[in-house]
C-alpha cells in the first residue's frame, strides 16, 4: 500500500490500513462515521482482527500507517506483527476507542513504523496552518471524552491488556513536526487512558502493559509518555506495566516552527 497522491494544501487523510467497529457519534462525535449509519451496538460485539506482514509506503499529508478505531460494547482481540510502515506523514499506528465499555487484547510485535512529521507542516482547505503536530510512531488514546459526548450516566468499564515487543519507531525523519508548533508531539510511544471521563457512577479502567525490547528514535518528543486519568472523576484504575528493555534515542534537533531548536528534551 503506497504513495497517496498529495493535493495542494497536503490534507490528504487517507490511511494504510483502517479498522473500524462500533465507530458511531454517540461517544465518538467528530470522530465518528460521517454517514451516521453505523451506530455502537447495545450488546457486545467480539471482533478479532491479525494484521500481518504489510508493506505501507510514502503516505504523506496526515495519513497514518494502521488506523484502528474501537467503539463502545466492543471486545477487539488484535494482532499487529511484522509489518513495515516508511515515510506516513502522521502516526505510525494509532489505536482510539471511544466510549465506557470497551476491551481491548492487542500484541503489536516485530514492525517497523517511521513517521515523517508531515502533519505538523500541513494546511488545511482555508490555508490555515495545522493546530496539531502529531506525528507519533505508536500512539494509544484508550476511551478520552471527545467534545459534544458524555458518560455522565455510564458505568465506566474500561479492560485493555497490550503487549508491544520487538518494534522499531523513528518518530519525525524529515523534521517537520515542528513546522507550524513545538515538535515534541512527535513521540516514539504514547499512550493515555481515560482523558477527562467524569461520570455521576463509580467506574472502573483496568490497564496491563508490557513495552519490551523496543527501539525508539525521535528527534525532540519523548521516547515514551503515558498519561493516566487526567481530568478524571469518579473513575479507579487498577493497572500493571512493564517498560524492559528498551532502547531510546535521540537523533536531531533542527528546528522549531521555522527557529533553530536548542533545547534537548527529556528522553521520556
Amino acid at each position: 500500500i503506497r504513495d497517496n497522491l498529495v493535493n495542494s494544501n497536503k490534507t490528504n487523510r487517507c490511511d494504510g490500513i483502517e479498522v473500524n467497529v462500533n465507530r458511531a457519534t454517540n461517544y465518538a462525535g467528530e470522530d465518528a462515521f460521517i454517514d451516521n449509519v453505523a451506530g455502537s451496538s447495545d450488546v457486545p460485539v467480539t471482533f478479532t482482527a491479525d494484521i500481518l506482514n504489510n508493506s505501507v509506503l510514502n503516505l504523506g499529508g496526515s495519513a497514518d500507517g494502521v488506523d484502528i478505531n474501537v467503539g463502545n460494547n466492543t471486545i477487539l482481540y488484535i494482532n499487529v506483527k511484522e509489518n513495515t510502515v516508511v515515510d506516513v506523514g502522521d502516526e505510525g499506528l494509532t489505536l482510539d476507542t471511544f466510549g465506557p465499555k470497551v476491551q481491548v487484547k492487542g500484541v503489536f510485535s516485530d514492525n517497523y513504523f517511521s513517521t515523517t512529521g508531515a502533519k505538523g507542516a500541513r494546511k488545511d482547505k482555508d490555508g490555515n496552518l495545522d493546530e496539531d503536530g502529531s506525528t507519533d510512531g505508536m500512539s494509544f488514546t484508550l476511551s478520552e471524552l471527545i467534545d459534544g459526548t458524555t458518560v455522565k450516566n455510564d458505568k465506566v468499564d474500561l479492560d485493555f491488556d497490550l503487549i508491544i515487543k520487538n518494534n522499531t519507531f523513528i518518530a519525525d525523519t524529515q523534521d517537520l513536526a515542528g513546522t507550524n508548533e513545538k515538535p515534541n508531539k512527535a513521540e516514539g510511544i504514547k499512550i493515555t487512558a481515560g482523558e477527562g471521563l467524569d461520570s455521576d457512577i463509580v467506574g472502573d479502567i483496568k490497564l496491563n502493559a508490557s513495552i519490551l525490547n523496543n527501539s525508539v528514535k525521535t528527534r525532540a518528543g519523548p521516547g515514551f509518555k503515558i498519561a493516566l486519568l487526567e481530568k478524571c472523576k469518579n473513575i479507579n484504575l487498577t493497572s500493571e506495566i512493564s517498560i524492559l528493555d528498551n532502547n531510546f534515542e535521540k537523533y536531531n534537533n533542527d528546528n522549531e516552527a521555522g527557529e533553530l531548536y536548542t533545547t534537548l528534551k527529556d528522553i521520556g
